[in-house]
């Protein structure tokens, strides 16, 4: 009965931060096109614990409020804050999928006057290789095949 008990806890708590990065995963991409949902993750992420996957998504989503600010310097600040904090996440967690996956997608979408694409093909061949990948859930693996199919 006790292993059954935690077997049971284990799946409830599992499933719950699997359902919790989805909906980042949900958001983040509405984020492209709203700065409200940009300012909604920002603020779910000052309440999350520290970690290589908050501190990218959160340089992530920071690049993305400089396409939401009108400033020219504001844009510019955004998005080199979060240059840095993607970029050290994946310095700390290397072999993460998710923060390559990040990675890839700005770097991919990114004007090339700012500079930011010198990971982009390694990214890529990153992504590309199944043995990199099978730690990640399927929704992440939907999520990178999307991304990798826009080249198609």
């Amino acid at each position: 009965m006790d292993k059954l008990f935690f077997a049971l806890v284990f799946v409830l708590f599992t499933s719950h931060s699997i359902s919790q990065i989805q909906e980042i995963r949900q958001l983040y991409v509405k984020a492209v096109e709203d700065k409200a949902v940009v300012e909604l993750l920002l603020e779910k992420f000052e309440k999350l614990e520290s970690s290589d996957l908050k501190l990218g998504y959160t340089g992530a989503v920071k690049m993305l409020m400089a396409k939401h600010v009108f400033s020219p310097f504001k844009k510019l600040s955004y998005f080199n804050e979060g240059k840095k904090m993607l970029d050290q996440s994946i310095i700390n967690n290397p072999n993460n999928p998710e923060l390559r996956y990040l990675r890839y997608g700005i770097q991919k979408h990114t004007p090339r006057f700012l500079n930011y694409n010198k990971n982009l093909e390694e990214d890529k061949k990153f992504l590309e290789s199944p043995e990199q990948l099978v730690n990640a859930d399927s929704d992440l693996l939907i999520r990178i095949v999307e991304l990798l199919n826009e080249d198609l």
